[in-house]
């Protein structure tokens, strides 16, 4: 699912970006180009995309994790918040 520029997930929510998975650990409203409103992410990733297996994606360990803000634009949640 992707989200909207006025959408703030929740801390904890399970997000994938540009082939890493990972949890939201902050989000914000900040202002874009224009002075429109829009949703910043701060996400911490674990995983990256790996290969495939038929139709099953694999995915193999970032370690250390990788911290990045995120325009909303580029999150899809892949989970709920834990």
């Amino acid at each position: 699912m992707n989200i909207q520029p006025q959408d703030l997930l929740e801390v904890g929510t399970a997000v994938r970006v540009q082939g890493m998975n990972g949890k939201v650990t902050k989000a914000e409203m900040t202002r874009d180009q224009f002075g429109g409103p829009i949703a910043v992410h701060t996400c911490k990733f674990t995983e990256r995309f790996k290969s495939r297996q038929g139709d099953r994606a694999i995915y193999k360990p970032i370690d250390p994790p990788i911290t990045r803000k995120v325009n909303y634009s580029f999150i899809s949640v892949i989970g709920g918040a834990k």
